[in-house]
C-alpha cells in the first residue's frame, strides 16, 4: 500500500487480522506547546479583564498583585490612598452636573451660611421636639465658635504665653471647623500614645483600608438629609461586619473615621493593625453588606505616625483652622454649607471616631491638659493669669510661628471684657 502523504506509514489491524487504513505522521507543534501571540496576551485575558473590571474602578492590571503587600520603592510613603470618589458615582443619562462641590469661603462666611442652613433643617422639617431646640441653639453657638480664646497673662508685665492659648470651641459641632480640628488633634495624639507603647508583633503590620459606597451626585434624594443618614448607616454596619467577620480574627486592632466628601460620597477610612488581609475575602466580606458596592482599598503602612495624623485629618472636611491665615479672614477650601448641616443632622447622636480592639480607649473626646507656663519669657516672673480674650485681639501680639490649640470653652467664657484689677482673682462674697 502506497501513502502519498509526508512522513513515514505504518499498517494498522484490528484484532480480527482486518487491516485498516493507515495513519500519517502528526505534522506542526501540539496546542500545549503553541506559543502567545506576539503582544504575549492570553486569548483569555480580554474576558477575564473585563470580567474584574464589571463595578469595580480598583481593577488590577496585567502583572499587578492582589492584596496588600510591603511596600515597593517609593510606594506607601504617605501611609493613605487617594480615593477617586468619582469611579464609584452612577452615572445618569444623560448627565447632569454634581448637586454639591468645594467652595472657597472665609471661616465666618461658611458659619454663617451653614448656621442658617442648620437653622432652616431644625424649624422646618429636619428634627423635632428637643432635638430641634438643640439644634436652634447650636446653630446661634456656631456663628460665634471660635471667636474667643483663653490664655496666660504673665502678672507683672502681661505679656501672653503663646503655648497656654487656646482657642475655645462653644458649639461642638461635626461641621464646625474649630470643633472637628479639636477632635482630631486629641484622635491623633491618643492614637499615636497606643501605638507607641502598645504590642508589635512580627508577623503583624499596619495597614490603611478605605470602605466606600456606589452613588449618584446629581440625584436630590441621596443628597438629602434621609439619603445621608442611610447610606451612613449602611458603609457603618458594614465595615462593623468585616471587623467582627475577619479581621478581628487575624489582627488586634482598627481605629475608623467616617468622612463626607464635598461631593457627597460617604465613605470610612480604616487603620487596622493585624496579619496581611486577604482583599478578595476584604472585598467579600464588605459586598456581603453592601451589596453592590465593591470599593475596598487596602494599603500598606510604611510610616505609622504620617498614618495616624492622615485618618485624624479625615476626621474634619474643611481647610483647617491651624492655619493662622484662616483665622485672620483668608480664604479656604470647605464643604458646601447645605451639605455640612445635611450631613450634621443625618449623623447627629452617632460616633464619627470609634477605635477597636486594643485601641479601645483612644476615642475619648475629652480635653487634653493645658500646658503650664514656667516663666515669663519677657521679665522672667512666674506669675500668671487666666483670662478670655478675642483671638481677632489676641493674634496682633502672638507670634508669627504660632500654631492654634483647640479646646472646649470653661467656666470663664463670660468674661470677654478686660477687667485689669480682678483679673485671675477670685470675686469677694458677702
Amino acid at each position: 500500500m502506497t501513502n502519498t502523504q509526508a512522513g513515514p506509514t505504518r499498517d494498522i489491524r484490528s484484532p480480527g487480522g482486518e487491516t485498516v487504513a493507515p495513519l500519517a505522521a502528526l505534522t506542526g507543534r501540539p496546542m500545549a506547546w503553541a506559543r502567545r501571540s506576539s503582544s504575549g496576551v492570553s486569548p483569555l485575558g480580554d474576558r477575564i479583564a473585563a470580567r474584574a473590571a464589571i463595578g469595580n474602578p480598583e481593577a488590577l492590571r496585567a502583572g499587578e498583585p492582589e492584596g496588600a503587600e510591603p511596600p515597593r520603592q517609593g510606594a506607601g510613603e504617605a501611609g493613605a490612598p487617594y480615593l477617586d470618589t468619582y469611579g464609584t458615582t452612577l452615572q445618569p443619562v444623560p448627565s447632569r452636573p454634581a448637586l454639591f462641590g468645594p467652595l472657597w469661603l472665609t471661616l465666618a462666611e461658611y458659619r454663617s451660611a451653614a448656621a442658617d442652613e442648620l437653622n432652616r433643617l431644625a424649624l422646618w422639617h429636619a428634627v423635632h421636639g428637643k432635638r430641634r431646640r438643640n439644634f436652634v441653639r447650636k446653630a446661634r453657638a456656631l456663628r460665634t465658635c471660635g471667636q474667643f480664646a483663653r490664655v496666660q497673662r504673665c502678672g507683672s508685665c502681661g505679656t501672653a504665653d503663646p503655648g497656654s492659648v487656646r482657642v475655645q470651641c462653644d458649639c461642638d459641632l461635626r461641621s464646625c471647623p474649630t470643633c472637628a480640628r479639636r477632635r482630631a488633634d486629641i484622635a491623633r495624639q491618643r492614637l499615636g500614645e497606643k501605638w507607641r507603647i502598645g504590642d508589635r508583633p512580627r508577623t503583624m503590620a499596619l495597614y490603611f483600608i478605605t470602605f466606600t459606597l456606589r452613588y449618584d451626585p446629581t440625584d436630590p434624594d441621596q443628597m438629602s438629609v434621609l439619603g445621608l443618614k442611610r447610606r451612613k448607616g449602611l458603609v457603618r454596619n458594614a465595615v462593623g461586619y468585616v471587623w467582627r467577620k475577619y479581621l478581628k480574627r487575624i489582627g488586634r486592632a482598627m481605629a475608623l473615621a467616617v468622612e463626607v466628601s464635598p461631593r457627597g460620597a460617604v465613605h470610612i477610612h480604616a487603620l487596622y493593625h493585624g496579619h496581611r488581609p486577604d482583599v478578595n475575602r476584604l472585598r467579600d466580606a464588605y459586598l456581603f453588606r453592601t451589596g453592590d458596592s465593591p470599593f475596598v482599598n487596602c494599603k500598606y503602612v510604611q510610616r505609622p505616625e504620617k498614618a495616624i495624623r492622615e485618618l485624624a485629618k479625615y476626621m474634619m472636611k474643611a481647610s483647617s483652622p491651624k492655619n493662622v491665615r484662616l483665622l485672620r479672614g483668608a480664604r479656604g477650601a470647605f464643604i458646601d454649607p447645605v451639605l455640612a448641616a445635611r450631613a450634621e443632622v443625618a449623623f447627629s447622636g452617632d460616633r464619627l471616631f470609634e477605635c477597636l480592639g486594643a485601641w479601645r480607649g483612644a476615642d475619648d473626646d475629652d480635653d487634653l491638659p493645658d500646658a503650664q507656663a514656667t516663666a515669663c519669657a519677657h521679665c522672667g516672673a512666674r506669675d500668671w493669669n487666666r483670662v478670655v480674650v478675642r483671638v481677632a485681639a489676641l493674634l496682633k501680639e502672638l507670634p508669627s510661628d504660632w500654631i492654634p490649640r483647640f479646646g472646649r470653652a470653661g467656666p470663664c467664657r463670660q468674661t470677654e471684657k478686660p477687667r485689669p484689677e480682678t483679673e485671675g482673682k477670685e470675686p469677694a462674697h458677702d
